[in-house]
């Protein structure tokens, strides 16, 4: 039995087992490219979260970002696991509603909420995270003509960003530039058609430095005291986002391997914890959360065939039946690579691996070790469960299909893949 082992510091480990006999019997059975949603890695990592996300005597209310992987098996699979739902777009909302989760259990968020959306959040009762003063105007209207009160959080905008990347200025409402002062005045305007929960800020995406959740913490505790002044009542939940990197084995292109490492949710707890207690020791503030990555991102992975080996000088490349048209991740991520039905070879050398389309940026690894390989050979991309099949696209090609995984005789397929003719059935010849 082999496993794909991710590194993990948890009390509960991440990982998956397969044999080549299951390897086999996937690609026999659907065919190859094909991903593999393995249902115990996702399982738990979901307990993992919980297990080590906890504020005792805090309430903590976990959602999971349906964008990080939309795939309705997982949510379905992250609702019996307890998670409520982080969506951002009326279809999102529309998946949630059907897989049963409360409205209630609902947080609905990003910079565009058409009205009609807005108008299924508020009726179903979900908390609807504000993005803008315009936002606001638009979603006060709507409640007043529904004759309802809506549930609202206000999103804050950042200050500070990730090692990694930008500050996510794009999103919420700014303290800095007056709009949140602006907002609490509005709203104290109309105490019968919005009522302020919470307040809540994310990030950004695959961050491993807990402190910055200590000073986003630190902000929201600041304009929580502004909101209490400005409305007379306390709000009820900080939701402190996600972007919490994953222990997947996964890696950005513009980390080094060797400062990597997955974030620790102890260290995020404890962070909180100290701004929290000071600023509201009765712990009467919930605590929400948004994890997706860090959840998600080990447990898919996607299973492919060597199509050619071409050596070009001391270069070594290999070919294979999926590209990044399936894995746009592969342009930012060092995903890790195994190959079933080799284990024990041994490595015979290096080399670059290409995807099937007509670019030559269609690169998914490079300078890979890898053993003596022939056309036909497995390769299997892990750590492939986060904006993938998600951002996935259907350049010159359908997308393939998603299996999951309970056992290691138990496959069951999930999502269909693509018939050719999705490419042009929308179409409309004139």
């Amino acid at each position: 039995m082999n496993k794909i082992d991710y590194t993990s510091t948890a009390s509960i480990p991440v990982t998956a087992e397969y044999s080549p006999q299951l390897i086999k019997k996937i690609s026999a059975e659907y065919g190859t490219p094909t991903f593999i949603c393995w249902e115990k890695i996702f399982r738990a990592s979901c307990r993992r979260f919980k297990n080590e996300f906890s504020f005792p005597g805090r309430e903590v209310v976990n959602s999971y970002s349906y964008k990080t992987n939309n795939l309705k098996t997982l949510c379905a699979i992250a609702d019996s696991e307890g998670f409520g739902a982080e969506v951002v777009s009326p279809s999102e909302l529309e998946m949630a509603e059907q897989l049963g989760v409360a409205g209630s259990r609902i947080f609905y968020n990003g910079p565009f909420k058409p009205e009609t959306s807005l108008q299924k959040a508020v009726s179903i009762g979900a908390a609807i995270h504000i993005d803008s003063l315009v936002e606001l105007s638009t979603l006060i209207s709507i409640a007043e003509h529904l004759n309802k009160t809506a549930r609202i959080a206000f999103r804050l905008t950042p200050e500070k960003g990730e090692k990694y990347g930008p500050v996510w200025n794009k999103f919420g409402l700014s303290v800095a530039e007056d709009e949140v002062r602006q907002a609490l005045e509005v709203v104290a305007a109309v105490p019968g058609q919005v009522h302020l929960e919470g307040l809540h800020m994310h990030l950004g995406t695959n961050l491993t430095d807990p402190a910055l959740y200590l000073n986003l913490a630190r902000v929201m505790t600041e304009v929580a005291v502004m909101a209490k002044s400005q409305l007379e009542y306390p709000i009820q939940y900080i939701d402190i986002g996600g972007g919490f990197s994953a222990p997947s084995g996964s890696v950005p292109m513009i980390a080094h391997p060797d400062e990597w490492a997955p974030i620790s949710l102890g260290e995020v707890v404890s962070g909180v914890t100290s701004i929290l207690d000071q600023f509201d020791p009765e712990q009467r503030l919930t605590v929400v959360s948004e994890p997706g990555r860090i959840l998600a991102e080990s447990s898919m992975s996607l299973l492919t065939r060597v199509v050619s080996i071409k050596q070009r000088g001391p270069r070594l490349h290999i070919v294979l039946d999926g590209g990044t048209n399936i894995l746009p991740s592969a342009y930012y991520t060092k995903h890790p690579i195994c190959f079933p039905g080799k284990e024990g070879e041994g490595m015979k050398g290096k080399a670059d691996i290409h995807g099937p389309l007509c670019t030559q940026f269609d690169v998914m690894a490079s300078e890979v070790d890898v053993p003596k390989l022939a056309p036909g050979d497995f390769v299997l991309i892990n750590g492939a469960g986060a904006y993938t099949y998600t951002f996935s696209s259907q350049f010159v090609g359908p997308r393939p299909p998603v299996v999951l995984v309970s056992s290691q005789t138990a496959t069951l397929l999930v999502r269909e893949k693509e018939p050719n003719d999705v490419l042009w059935q929308y179409d409309r010849l004139t």
